[in-house]
């Protein structure tokens, strides 16, 4: 397999808005962090686990320039990397407790291929919520076409599918807008003409049982 990310962009550009930030609000950052501090951080944010002490060992005493960058690659392109996002999102997507004919394990697996090639998240999202096919591999024999991204909108077309437009417009447009389904917002532009008007994409889907 090739891998995902063959080096790390110059990310300057991330560091110099966190600069202004800290001077717009006057605060005064911490002190840089130590080797290991920053071995342990990474391994956390990007697999949810702690490196071993022989894995740390080596980072802390390596005097290569480059291995901050090296090691970032190297988690990404990890399989636990993927395990761990996929269940994150997974969470995220569908809850932790899958409901009744949802399938999680299916919806996992296509987290996990989308992270495994490094599928840009807009891309992601128009398969999740444009998604057609089979829930389950079961499906294959029926001649249904398997696709577990499915799974996301089957969790929420209940209630006039009211569930799927806010649970799609607070993932993945960062709002909340469940409230505006019987009013406008009194403390917002958000109407509940927007609302509506999101909810009759929605309104389009049907599940079929096979």
């Amino acid at each position: 397999n090739k891998a995902r990310l063959n080096k790390v962009d110059d990310a300057s550009w991330i560091d110099q808005r966190v600069a202004n930030n800290w001077q717009d609000n006057g605060i005064k950052p911490s002190a840089v962090a130590s080797d290991g501090e920053c071995n342990r951080r990474a391994y956390l944010d990007i697999v949810g686990a702690i490196p071993s002490i022989e894995v740390a060992a080596e980072y802390i005493k390596s005097r290569d320039k480059e291995k901050k960058a090296k090691l970032v690659t190297s988690l990404v392109n990890s399989e636990e990397y993927t395990k761990y996002w996929a269940g994150i999102w997974s969470n995220l997507l569908i809850g932790r407790q899958a409901g009744r004919n949802i399938d999680k394990r299916s919806l996992q697996k296509y987290l996990r291929d989308s992270f495994a090639e490094n599928k840009p998240w807009s891309k992601m999202v128009f398969e999740l919520v444009t998604a057609t096919g089979g829930s389950t591999p079961k499906s294959l024999q029926a001649g249904v076409p398997f696709n577990g991204a499915t799974n996301f909108l089957l969790a929420h077309m209940n209630d006039g599918n009211v569930p799927a437009t806010a649970f799609t417009t607070r993932l993945f447009l960062g709002v909340q807008v469940q409230c505006t389904q019987c009013h406008d917002h009194p403390f917002n532009d958000r109407t509940q003409e927007a609302f509506w008007g999101v909810n009759a994409f929605f309104q389009k889907m049907r599940r079929i049982e096979h």
